[in-house]
Parts: C-alpha cells; structure tokens; sequence
C-alpha cells in the first residue's frame, strides 16, 4: 500500500479497517495507556517511545525485528504528538511506510463513542 500523507484520521482508520486494509499497529504508549484501549483486528508491536527517548539506536532495532520494512505501519500513542515525532524522526527516514493517527488514540476513542450514539 503506498500512501502520499503522512497522517489518518480516526474516521479513515476506521474505513481501513472495514475495507480490511493491510496494516500493523506501533503503538508508543506506555503500558497503562496500551491496556487500556486497542487498535481491533490488526497485528500490533507496542514499544513505549520512551524507549526511542533512552535508547534511540535500540528502539529502531526493536522496530526493525519486528515489523518488515515492506509492511504499512499506523503509528500511535495517546495525543498523537509522540508517535508524530517516532514516525517522522526515525521510520520514514529509514524506508518505512508509516502514517501518524491524528488526535492519538484518545481521538480514536471520542471518535467511537460518537460514531455509537
């Protein structure tokens, strides 16, 4: 899947993933934020960006073990800013197809509850 936009919104997510479009999650939140909500149906990798804040080199060869480079990624994190910042400062740069999902996954969450009332 090839993209020309470096970020989605929570309603495009959701068209992705009813059209069941291809994609892996990375999601940067820590892990009280991870167990709380979840992007549905779709694999996904969660390394905590404050392991790209500590650990830049590791955090990438985390990445790179497990998610292909061939494969689309949809980053996320709470607000959107730090998986922004993961994608834009050490994904894209190093050949990875990679969108930010606007508004995090707080975004993601009003976006639901509004879609079911």
């Amino acid at each position: 899947m090839s993209l020309d936009k470096t970020s989605i919104t929570p309603a495009e997510l959701k068209q992705w993933l009813d059209e069941g479009k291809p994609f892996i999650v990375l999601d940067v939140r820590n892990d009280e934020e991870f167990a709380r909500v979840r992007i549905p149906d779709r694999p996904t990798v969660h390394i905590p960006y404050f392991v790209a804040i500590e650990d830049p080199d590791g955090f990438v060869a985390e990445v790179e073990q497990q998610i292909p480079k061939d494969a689309f990624v949809v980053a996320v994190c709470a607000k959107g800013d730090s998986s922004a910042w993961i994608a834009d400062e050490f994904l894209r740069p190093r050949g990875y197809t990679i969108v930010n999902l606007e508004g995090g996954m707080d975004a993601w969450e009003q976006f639901l509850q509004s879609a079911s009332s």
